[in-house]
């Protein structure tokens, strides 16, 4: 589900940047747990995650094959 939430922030483009806020509550999870799950979708190499920095949001890049 979490791919599938990115995927629909990035319907025309390979890449997307919505906060994990934002992200937990469309998903009804914690920000913590989202991060666990998004930690597994880099290892699955469906993601990389691109930090920018404090108090801005991560840009989430999608690579599913």
């Amino acid at each position: 589900m979490v791919f599938a939430i990115l995927a629909m922030f990035a319907w025309q483009a390979e890449e997307c940047y919505p906060g994990q806020e934002k992200v937990a509550g469309l998903l009804n999870i914690k920000p913590r747990q989202l991060r666990r799950l998004i930690r597994e979708l880099e290892r699955k190499g469906l993601v990389e995650v691109h930090r920018r920095g404090v108090q801005q949001t991560n840009v989430y890049r999608l690579t599913c094959p």
